[in-house]
């Protein structure tokens, strides 16, 4: 098989030819990735009679999506629409006319950075607990200093972006305290999670009050979207 002036080597084509219900490739960087999705695809299309529109791409970013669909109209002809998941996941809540406005990117960031440098100030039993955390006494040298403080920021970003992604809710936090209980770090570990906690539950009130969801949001419930109707009927490849 040949798309364009590449010749699909034994490894692609044993690949491309697949019928597996389900097929795990696991390939590194310049192995030819892109080129042999165009080769499944042109087998999809030419030798099974799938249909366009019955297969679907997706991709991690946006630049990697444009690239794809790009490469498949000018080398194969055929127009495949290409997504994100967090396209995909839009336009699933579009069909289910579940229409949200996307919170700013830099959302969690900001009410982080307004709990340490804003909010904190009026609870001393947090402004002690942030001093425990780094064994300080002064929280305002704390604050010029920056590093510890922007460190600590980012841990308790990634945190909660995890928490939201792996569907976790409030009732989560319950198992995480227990789990911890007999850390050699417990204490430590204890003030971390009251810091995420508190933190989320401002963010969750923010998007709640403003109508808002963020992409974790966005991607939960375009899956329960799924769970509901049988999307798999329409389509019958998907390939990522």
């Amino acid at each position: 098989m040949r798309i364009n002036n590449y010749e699909l080597d034994t490894n692609q084509l044993e690949i491309v030819k697949d019928d597996s219900r389900y097929t795990l490739v696991v390939a590194g960087a310049g192995s030819g990735k892109t080129l042999t999705i165009l080769g499944k695809i042109k087998y999809l299309i030419e030798e099974k009679n799938i249909k366009p529109e019955e297969i679907l791409c997706i991709s991690f970013t946006k630049k990697a999506s444009t690239s794809l669909y790009e490469k498949i109209e000018r080398e194969l002809n055929i127009k495949i629409s290409v997504y994100t998941f967090h396209k995909l996941g839009l336009e699933i809540l579009k069909e289910n006319n579940l229409n949200y406005e996307i919170a700013d990117i830099n959302l969690l960031d900001d009410i982080i950075n307004k709990f340490f440098y804003q909010d904190i100030l009026y609870y001393p039993k947090l402004i002690k607990l942030v001093l425990s955390y780094f064994n300080k006494k002064n929280y305002n040298k704390l604050l010029n200093s920056k590093k510890e403080i922007i460190n600590l920021s980012n841990t308790i970003a990634t945190f909660i972006r995890l928490f939201k992604c792996n569907n976790k809710d409030i009732n989560d936090f319950k198992k995480f305290f227990k789990k911890i209980r007999f850390s050699l770090s417990y204490r430590k570990d204890k003030i971390f999670l009251l810091f995420c906690l508190n933190i989320y539950l401002l963010y969750e009130n923010y998007l709640e009050e403003e109508k808002e969801i963020d992409f974790d949001d966005m991607l939960i419930k375009a899956t329960s979207c799924i769970k509901e109707k049988d999307y798999n009927k329409k389509l019958k490849y998907i390939i990522i």
